[in-house]
């Protein structure tokens, strides 16, 4: 057997005809021994042995009203354990001269070891214990291990002496021990309250466990609210092995005292939901089924001597306790096994009772808004308990996988919501933008308990409020999780993202008017009041626009597509404006993937020419698949020839109509999911008629359908219906 957890000052060898214990060695220079008690490791500090087992001084002050049972049992020293029934028991062991004392006299029997408990009841605990080695004669005690048996011959009379002092009313004390043959509850009290404690109940093996119990050094790691203290408890048998996972047949509870107080606020079902929660080594947390708390009314209960006691001791936070118990109601322990009082556990770690929740959506999915701006409606969620109530002051996460977000956590407020204000990505990619919204121990779309939907992490109960059909184990807790999507509609405040060729450029369009119109080359449509001019950006302050506009390099005239006039452009000729060749050009996207359900949308506004509208200045749209082929997605061109005259426009208001801003739109969900670009073309075809002012591109987005748009996003898209493209047709050419 290995050196116990407890050893003790060893008597000599005691003479059989005397019938009478030594007294103890006080020899110096002699073994240093490791006593159970206040001064010695391992021990509490309110209890020490006297002579003859050792001879431990307590500080503090006597305290003779804890009415201490001694028991002794026959040690089976192999197994470690008591073997059978007790041999001997003192119940209510008196006080003589300020030492609790009873004698015992050891049986003539060929048994040979025993060990001795000192226990208090309300609370009951195991204070301290010793073993002893017994002999028919000394002769027999030869080669005891003093460290581990205190030797005594059979029929011989054992003083039993110890002190129990006030030292745990005015201090922390946390642990003692506990006999797995009987069973029994160690206590973590702080200044005289039970704070918490570990009950194990009668096992088919017998042990004796060395149980500590500390405040966990924070929280438990979960985002649920948390309710009480968190323990931290540590429990070892006397080889020095950790019981755990599977040393214990029947499960221990530990539980936490001062939950009752701190879940006061919640509704009487609420309350019933919280559970206990364990956290074992690096393992997740988990959430135990639900048990009977053993926390002491004895202890927790104020009184008058309490509070004066506490006065006299200056101890003012457990007067104010003691004094604001006298006046309110007593907390309801509650002992049912559905009210979440305590929890089963076969193992011991750090415990914590909190509240099980899901989260999920509640506002603010979905939205459309400009690249790089402020989402209209912040992402929101709802965290809720297992009945659907909201659930306060649990702590929710944001990440943004796009754009920014602010904060990257909040507590839920009375409604169980939480929000962020999310910025997105800046301008250049169509792609959908995505922030994630979680909270470890909060059941998600992504992770759920043990029932069906979206579930917490809650073990199965059979009575109210869970009503399931059967009662189930420890619930592993999961990181849950929701998804916001939103959608950036490019409205071309920068340049990021778009690779332009030809007259394709961003421009403000401000101060400009179609040369082709001033010199008579072309004419406006009926009703068109703009005077040449180019308009104004759909939104915002640019637009991208398939032109030419002096200074910028990109061709030498002003407000149309001509580029470089031919010879065959008189004033007042109405020729429709004449190119030296034709000119044709691109504005290509960053890639992106295409959400499920995609449809491309886009503001636009035209004026090109109506002499063969249908087959010349067509403007083409493609996708362009990163490795892969490239699709013609279609043309904003007639699809039939409006036949009208080389001076006369055709735009997005139609023939010979002045032009608008206009919505259009194609499905993308053949591209599902996979890595894209799109094209914007224009192509003269040939060097007639381009005097027009040409082609205009705004908001750009690529939308997951069916999507909600909300009303500060709306301001930023067309009303009504969209148009659709049509379909392409190969170049055309003139008609006689």
């Amino acid at each position: 057997m290995t050196r116990r957890v407890l050893v003790f000052l060893s008597l000599v060898a005691l003479a059989a005809c005397s019938k009478e214990p030594s007294a103890p060695s006080d020899q110096s220079g002699g073994p240093t021994f490791v006593i159970s008690d206040a001064g010695h490791s391992g021990g509490r500090p309110d209890f020490g042995w006297r002579p003859p087992i050792a001879n431990t001084t307590l500080l503090g002050t006597f305290d003779g009203n804890r009415h201490p049972n001694v028991r002794i049992c026959v040690l089976n020293a192999t197994a470690d354990g008591c073997t059978g029934a007790d041999v001997f028991t003192a119940t209510d062991v008196p006080v003589i001269l300020s030492n609790y004392q009873v004698d015992w006299t050891v049986p003539i029997s060929p048994v040979g070891k025993y060990r001795i408990f000192v226990e208090t009841v309300s609370p009951s605990v195991i204070l301290g214990y010793a073993d002893v080695q017994t002999a028919a004669n000394s002769k027999g005690l030869k080669g005891v291990d003093p460290n581990q048996y205190v030797p005594i011959t059979d029929g011989s009379i054992l003083p039993i002496k110890f002190r129990i002092n006030t030292a745990c009313a005015t201090a922390n004390c946390g642990g003692g021990f506990i006999d797995t043959r009987t069973g029994g509850t160690s206590y973590y009290t702080e200044n005289g309250t039970t704070v918490g404690g570990v009950t194990i109940g009668p096992q088919t093996e017998s042990n004796l466990v060395t149980v500590n119990i500390t405040r966990c050094t924070s929280d438990l790691p979960i985002d649920n609210p948390k309710f009480g203290s968190c323990l931290n408890v540590f429990a070892q048998d006397e080889d020095g092995e950790i019981v755990g996972a599977n040393a214990l047949v029947i499960p221990g509870a530990v539980f936490v005292c001062d939950a009752p107080a701190a879940v006061s606020a919640l509704s009487p079902a609420q309350q019933d939901l919280v559970t206990l929660h364990r956290k074992h080594g690096s393992d997740p947390v988990q959430a135990l089924p639900h048990a009977p708390d053993q926390c002491p009314v004895v202890v927790l209960s104020s009184s008058v001597k309490g509070l004066l006691r506490a006065l006299v001791r200056g101890n003012w936070k457990k007067a104010g306790q003691q004094l604001a118990g006298l006046f309110a109601p007593q907390p309801l322990y509650a002992r049912r096994l559905d009210a979440g009082a305590g929890g089963q556990a076969g193992e011991f770690s750090l415990f914590q009772f909190a509240l099980p929740a899901t989260i999920e959506i509640y506002a603010g999915h979905n939205q459309i808004a400009q690249a790089g701006s402020l989402l209209p409606v912040d992402p929101t969620v709802a965290v809720k308990d297992l009945l659907g109530n909201p659930v306060e002051n649990a702590t929710v996460h944001f990440s943004a996988i796009d754009g920014s977000v602010a904060p990257l956590t909040r507590l839920t407020d009375a409604l169980g919501h939480a929000s962020a204000d999310w910025t997105l990505a800046a301008p250049g990619n169509l792609g959908q933008n995505h922030l994630l919204a979680y909270g470890v121990g909060l059941a998600g779309d992504n992770a759920n308990g043990p029932r069906t939907g979206t579930d917490p992490f809650i073990p199965l109960n059979t009575n109210p409020p869970f009503n399931d059909a059967s009662n189930g184990g420890a619930v592993t807790l999961d990181t849950g999780r929701v998804t916001f999507a939103a959608t950036p509609v490019d409205g071309f405040e920068t340049a990021a993202g778009w690779t332009a060729t030809g007259f394709w450029h961003r421009s403000t369009l401000a101060g400009i008017t179609n040369q082709a119109f001033i010199d008579s080359l072309v004419r406006l449509a009926p009703g068109d009041l703009s005077v040449g001019a180019m308009p104004s950006p759909f939104a915002g302050t640019y637009s991208y626009w398939y032109g030419t506009e002096t200074g910028l390099g990109i061709g030498s005239e002003d407000g149309n597509y001509i580029g470089t006039r031919s010879g065959n452009n008189a004033f007042e000729s109405f020729s429709g404006g004449e190119s030296t060749a034709f000119n044709n050009g691109t504005l290509t996207s960053a890639p992106f993937i295409v959400p499920a359900d995609g449809v491309l949308r886009f503001e636009s506004w035209f004026e090109i020419e109506s002499f063969d509208a249908d087959r010349f200045d067509f403007m083409i749209i493609r996708v362009l698949e990163v490795g892969g082929p490239t699709t013609l997605l279609g043309i904003l061109n007639p699809a039939v020839d409006p036949d009208g005259e080389p001076w006369q426009p055709f735009t997005t208001g139609g023939f010979n109509a002045p032009p608008v801003w206009a919505g259009f739109s194609q499905s993308l969900s053949a591209f599902a999911g996979q890595n894209v670009q799109l094209q914007f073309e224009f192509h003269t075809s040939d060097h007639q008629y381009n005097g027009f002012r040409g082609w205009l591109l705004d908001n750009v987005r690529v939308v997951p359908e069916p999507i909600i748009i909300t009303l500060k996003a709306s301001s930023i898209l067309t009303s009504g219906g969209s148009r659709t493209l049509n379909a392409p047709r190969p170049f055309g050419t003139r008609k006689p």
